[in-house]
């Protein structure tokens, strides 16, 4: 053990992973459009190829699209449309993307943080994982197959293939009754298929551990010496979409003199099915297709090691899972204004679906809203030269959400893996009262332009109440449920919105500027539930409770970032928390205390402040703009490296603040991270892991893109043999200019809700456009 804690201070195998598994990206696209038609009809069709080499070994995306558009007109005010959309991608994601390539066999790099992957000649090395090499050495004179790791090996022993189909059929009737009126039906169908294969090759670590955990030398018969097969695994799984929409509208538009009248109004209804299936191989033979059929997989087997006692093979599920979702809508919407300065709207719907309440009431809801404006510059009193337009305009109104809940008792059916015998699992309680989730909506704008448009803009102040939100509500256990859905909770959200536009520049040399600022704060303002101080940390974790991820504090934001509070660290190294109101290292009772003064609550997880500016400068023929973007007022939860030496040798936590920890007496007083300890203390490091020490601030502002283009036209070139061709330039994500944590940390960089060091990749695109 000691041996290998002091390997730790000595390497550094970020670099191996830089060497043998990261490399540049490329992205290339290509794109085909083509347009034309005549006075009867018209056409588009627009080809697409996309072909991306991401930044780990064997990991890449390619993808094809086509989409066709046709319009005939047999006859006046007729219009007959059809549209084919069609695309299918590849994607292999080998290496970290999943548990069967690179990091198969646990562990998010399955290997602990000192290890090489290869030695001095890059020669792929073993590495120590979940046995020791002693116990390896020693059953391998008894047949078993190779036990060892070599990570660098892993990455090419795994194929993980997901292909993807996609096909939208659209249809559209139109008729033109006269200049104001006509109607259309529509009608749409997409259909969705996702294939995908896994294949672990029996050379694999994967493969290769399942069939030594088995493998008994003392069996009698083949089956029981090996009843686990050897050969690879494969998985199938295959997942499909169907969604059918028709839609019925009429549209009206009409001025008379000072009177202008607009409407619309019609019916929708829409059908979505998503099934899925998968299927698991176990010997797999790549060459002949064929796999072990006839296994035991009611038997018990000794397993190894043997204190493990014995096992039954893992059963391949022959489930096959489906939702069917059904929505249906009847809508209205007519606005009236008068001599352009006046305006009301008035917009009313009634919207159902297959998952709410038993009740009519329930299923079918109906929304409605009302708006007015006022073109204040219109007025004969309006005499602001410098402001030629004013326009004022406010709305009111209510519409709904659809929550993937039911209001039926819901259940999934098993088979048991002895008997055979069915049962159904329940996955929710009945609700006849859920209904769908209600939203206010408050809002009230300005437009503005001054003179000759050097500035436009607008600007909108809005309130969002969301009512009869649904979330879990406990159940006392004795009731045989745990929680059941219902409309419990209600949060108000108020912001506002500004965007201006100006003409910086206007010659020869243009230069327009495009601002954008957002700022917005949440609340919860009723909630049934009561969380507990544990869940709203979320277990040391950035994990939420339920609630689609609400932490529901009356009076505190939506996403609030909760933490225990840090005392620091004691003189033997182990952090400090406060159990009512006394420093205490009680780590089990700070975290069972319900008390919420236990906790540190430090704002929003959500950016309150979210901006743009982009330049834009043009010189003839040349274009370029450059586009900063910030977020400000938001923490969020950094990672940080496991207390548990154990932890850290199996690889789940190899962090770089590993080499700040507490070392000695005095370090204390210079250092945040904790000493790590031997054999584990769980309580001691959830409560690292959730304290305030770790939270970070996570206001920044970023060059975000950039991008350059060239454009010809023949108006400018007689002699070009293209209507226009464009060249140009662009790159993503450049990189932060500031930002307020001061740990390398990019705040817009999660893994699964974990900050790392890693940046943001940059993406950069060459391509080149022409009009024929």
């Amino acid at each position: 053990m000691q041996s290998q804690l002091d390997a730790l201070k000595k390497i550094d195998v970020r670099n191996d992973f830089a060497k043998y598994v990261y490399r540049k990206s490329v992205k290339q696209q290509y794109a085909i459009n083509i347009r034309g038609g005549s006075n009867t009809s018209a056409y588009a069709l627009s080809i697409g190829y996309d072909k991306n080499l991401e930044n780990l070994i064997r990991d890449r995306y390619d993808r094809f699209t086509l989409n066709s558009v046709n319009t005939f007109t047999p006859i006046k005010g007729l219009d007959l449309t059809a549209a084919v959309i069609y695309n299918t991608s590849l994607t292999q994601n080998n290496t970290f993307g999943n548990s069967y390539g690179f990091v198969n066999a646990g562990g998010k790099y399955g290997i602990f943080p000192y290890a090489r992957l290869a030695d001095d000649q890059g020669n792929p090395v073993t590495i120590t994982k979940n046995y020791r090499n002693a116990y390896i050495d020693s059953v391998q004179k008894l047949g078993f197959v190779d036990w060892t790791f070599k990570p660098l090996e892993e990455i090419g022993l795994s194929d993980n293939t997901n292909k993807l189909n996609n096909l939208t059929l659209r249809g559209e009737i139109k008729y033109k009754f006269n200049a104001s009126l006509n109607v259309d039906a529509q009608y749409q169908h997409q259909s969705q298929n996702t294939l995908g294969r896994i294949l672990q090759s029996d050379k694999s670590y994967a493969v290769r551990d399942r069939i030594n955990f088995y493998y008994n030398p003392a069996g009698s018969t083949s089956s029981e010496i090996n009843p686990f097969p050897k050969g690879a695994i494969l998985e199938l799984y295959n997942v499909t979409l169907s969604s059918s929409n028709v839609r019925l509208q009429g549209n009206y538009n009409h001025t008379y003199n000072k009177h202008v009248v607009t409407a619309i109004g019609g019916a929708e209804i829409r059908e979505t099915i998503n099934s899925s299936y998968d299927r698991l191989s176990f010997g797999y033979d790549e060459a002949t297709g064929t796999a072990i059929t006839n296994l035991d997989y009611i038997s018990s087997f000794p397993v190894n090691p043997t204190a493990l006692g014995s096992a039954t093979l893992p059963q391949p599920s022959g489930d096959v899972t489906e939702t069917v979702n059904r929505f249906i809508s009847y809508y209205a919407n007519a606005a009236y204004t008068y001599n352009d300065r006046y305006t009301i709207s008035l917009s009313g719907r009634k919207d159902g679906a297959n998952i709410f309440g038993v009740k009519t009431n329930d299923k079918v809801t109906p929304f409605w809203s009302a708006g007015l404006g006022w073109n204040l510059s219109k007025e004969k009193f309006y005499g602001v030269s410098f402001l030629p337009y004013l326009k004022l305009r406010t709305s009111y109104g209510y519409n709904g959400n659809v929550y993937n809940a039911s209001a039926y008792l819901t259940a999934r059916f098993q088979s048991s893996f002895l008997t055979g015998q069915q049962s159904a699992f329940i996955t929710s309680p009945p609700n006849p009262e859920l209904r769908w989730e209600n939203v206010r909506n408050i809002n009230t704008g300005i437009d503005f332009a001054f003179t000759k448009d050097i500035i436009t803009g607008t600007f909108e102040v809005y309130q969002k109440d969301g009512l009869d939100l649904i979330e879990s509500i406990p159940l006392a256990v004795s009731t045989g449920f745990t929680s059941f859905k219902g409309n419990a909770a209600a949060t108000r959200t108020k912001g506002f919105d500004l965007t201006l536009n100006t003409q910086n520049l206007m010659s020869v040399f243009k230069w327009n500027t495009n601002f954008l600022l957002s700022y917005q704060t949440d609340k919860v303002v009723h909630v049934d539930n009561t969380y507990s101080a544990k869940t709203l940390v979320g277990g040391g974790t950035t994990g939420t409770p339920d609630f689609a991820g609400l932490l529901a504090i009356v009076g505190k934001p939506l996403y609030g970032v909760y933490s225990y509070r840090s005392g620091g660290i004691d003189k033997n190294g182990n952090p400090l928390g406060y159990l009512n109101d006394t420093l205490s290292t009680d780590y089990q009772s700070i975290l069972a205390a319900s008390s919420l003064k236990n906790l540190q609550f430090f704002g929003t997880s959500r950016p309150k402040w979210f901006g743009s500016i982009r330049n834009t400068f043009s010189w003839k023929n040349f274009s370029v703009t450059a586009n900063i973007t910030f977020k400000l007022g938001y923490y969020f939860r950094r990672s940080s490296v496991n207390l548990n030496y154990q932890d850290d040798l199996e690889g789940d936590h190899s962090h770089s603040d590993y080499a700040k920890r507490w070392q000695k007496p005095g370090d204390e007083l210079l250092k945040t991270v904790p000493s790590l300890v031997y054999p584990s203390d769980n309580n001691r490091n959830e409560f690292y892991q959730g304290s305030s020490v770790l939270i970070e601030k996570g206001d920044h502002i970023r060059l975000q893109d950039a991008g350059f283009q060239y454009t010809l036209s023949r108006d400018s070139y007689k002699k070009l043999p293209f209507s226009v061709i464009q060249l140009y330039v662009y790159v993503n994500n450049l990189g932060l200019l500031w930002k307020a944590n001061h740990d390398g940390i990019d705040p817009d960089f999660n893994d699964n809700g974990v900050n790392r060091i890693s940046p943001n990749p940059k993406t950069v695109s060459l391509g080149c456009r022409i009009n024929f």
